[in-house]
């Protein structure tokens, strides 16, 4: 978005930052001072939480004041003490900051919504969400997910952005023999496995780079992964027990289980 205005007494631009349609990377300038805002993340941006105190810090730089509070902007918030780019807070949870820069009379203002959440919360999966819920759960363990992106005839390519930003990012590719190609959907998380092959919050994946995957974010002990797999074949399944026969009588029966869930199947029966 673009702003033009020659007259600068009581000029105010705001941006919101933080919720549906937020869009906005720009600098806002005065007489004298610049503001960098920063939206570059999905938001809300999101920090993993593991207990204790936890020192969320506004992205941006040039602000001149900041108002900080508990909860976001569609359902309400309480203040908090802070009025620098930092506040400790205790509790996962939503959090915001409205990060403020005034100079001549004209005032820019952003909005920032952070998310911190709680390392147990597993209702928080990054990938899954850019996988559009495709993929499928251990065979061995119902509680392990696996996300599915699948590149038919290896070919396109898909660039994978998350909002993690105090929180550290790796990527890591699993290294060969420490998966067991009889249980779909299952990872080994043993680190040794696991090489870390880029530190950015975006990462490209396609055709020509199938195998599996895993985000790593947050730092030291403090840490959560999320499982990937990248395909460049076609979806597979597994049969379930023995066929039942077709007669002249009756109909045969077959159970298939295939290994990527939330996609649509279309099963068709041919006579030989």
């Amino acid at each position: 978005m673009h702003v033009r205005q020659y007259s600068q007494r009581n000029l105010k631009l705001i941006y919101s930052v933080g919720g549906a349609g937020c869009g906005a990377e720009n600098t806002i300038q005065g007489d004298g001072i610049a503001a960098e805002i920063d939206s570059r993340a999905t938001c809300p941006r999101e920090e993993l939480y593991c207990g204790g105190s936890f020192t969320l810090t506004a992205l941006g730089t040039g602000y001149t004041s900041y108002k900080w509070y508990s909860g976001k902007p569609d359902t309400g918030l309480t203040p908090l003490a802070s009025t620098t780019a930092s506040q400790s807070v205790t509790g996962a949870g939503y959090y915001t900051v409205e990060k403020i820069a005034t100079c001549s009379g004209i005032e820019a203002k952003t909005t920032e919504v952070i998310h911190l959440v709680d390392k147990t919360d597993t209702t928080v999966d990054p990938i899954r969400a850019l996988a559009g819920n495709v993929g499928g759960v251990c065979a061995t363990d119902n509680t392990k997910w696996q996300s599915h992106f699948y590149f038919c005839g290896g070919t396109g390519s898909k660039v994978l952005q998350v909002a993690y930003h105090q929180s550290g990012v790796k990527w890591q590719k699993e290294g060969s023999g420490c998966s067991n190609v009889n249980q779909p959907n299952c990872y080994n998380t043993s680190a040794a496995c696991w090489s870390t092959v880029s530190t950015d919050r975006s990462f490209t994946i396609g055709g020509t780079t199938p195998g599996k995957y895993r985000l790593q974010v947050g730092n030291g002990t403090c840490t959560r992964e999320f499982y990937f797999e990248v395909f460049n074949t076609g979806l597979s399944g597994t049969l379930i027990g023995t066929p039942t026969p077709h007669t002249a009588l009756s109909l045969g029966a077959a159970n298939f289980e295939m290994g990527t869930h939330g996609v649509q199947y279309e099963y068709v029966a041919t006579l030989l």
